[in-house]
């Protein structure tokens, strides 16, 4: 004599998320970094910040950029803009440290 199995439901199929996400929640990252904005680093002398993004403050010491989901800024000495334009930001100089800030919703 046979046992029967209990049936089990299936449970539904979990949502593939992409690559990018995945990697900015290992980062421990805010998510909107993964949703527009994109930033490069060369060594500490060279960012460039790819995205829709404005300049909020400027100095030798601090480039603040705003972006529509996320605040950004870099710090450190003898920052200079090398380029500004609508697709990209390039700042070199010696930098020292990069921040997030997710942007409250409007």
């Amino acid at each position: 004599m046979r046992k029967r199995r209990k049936s089990r439901k299936p449970s539904p199929p979990r949502a593939k998320r992409p690559p990018i996400e995945l990697v900015a929640d290992a980062l421990e990252l805010p998510k909107s970094l993964a949703s527009g904005i994109k930033i490069e680093l060369s060594a500490n002398t060279e960012a460039v910040v790819e995205g829709k993004g404005a300049i909020a403050e400027y100095d030798e010491n601090i480039v603040k950029i705003e972006s529509p989901k996320l605040n950004i800024t870099i710090a450190g000495t003898g920052l200079i803009l090398r380029t500004l334009s609508e697709e990209s930001i390039v700042i070199e100089g010696k930098i020292a440290s990069l921040d997030f800030e997710e942007r409250a919703p409007k």
